[in-house]
């Protein structure tokens, strides 16, 4: 019986913080993870990515997220 990744990488119920989320290697990490259903804390210098981003991962289904600037 084959299990989805996000069974099997353990990110259900679990919360991830992700730096640098409004753009590249963080933007590109906090979708992945959303995507394996953990929720999210988002944290960026520009905010207006960051909602864009919080608001592109709910349109998704993914998991919920929170947006903080820095």
């Amino acid at each position: 019986m084959n299990q989805p990744a996000s069974d099997t990488l353990g990110f259900q119920d679990k919360v991830a913080i992700v730096t640098g989320a409004s753009s590249g290697i963080g933007r590109a990490t906090a979708a992945l993870l959303a995507e394996r259903g953990a929720a999210l804390a988002l944290v960026a210098r520009d905010r207006a990515r960051l909602e864009r981003l919080s608001a592109s991962i709910a349109e998704r289904g993914g998991a919920r997220s929170r947006s903080r600037r820095t």
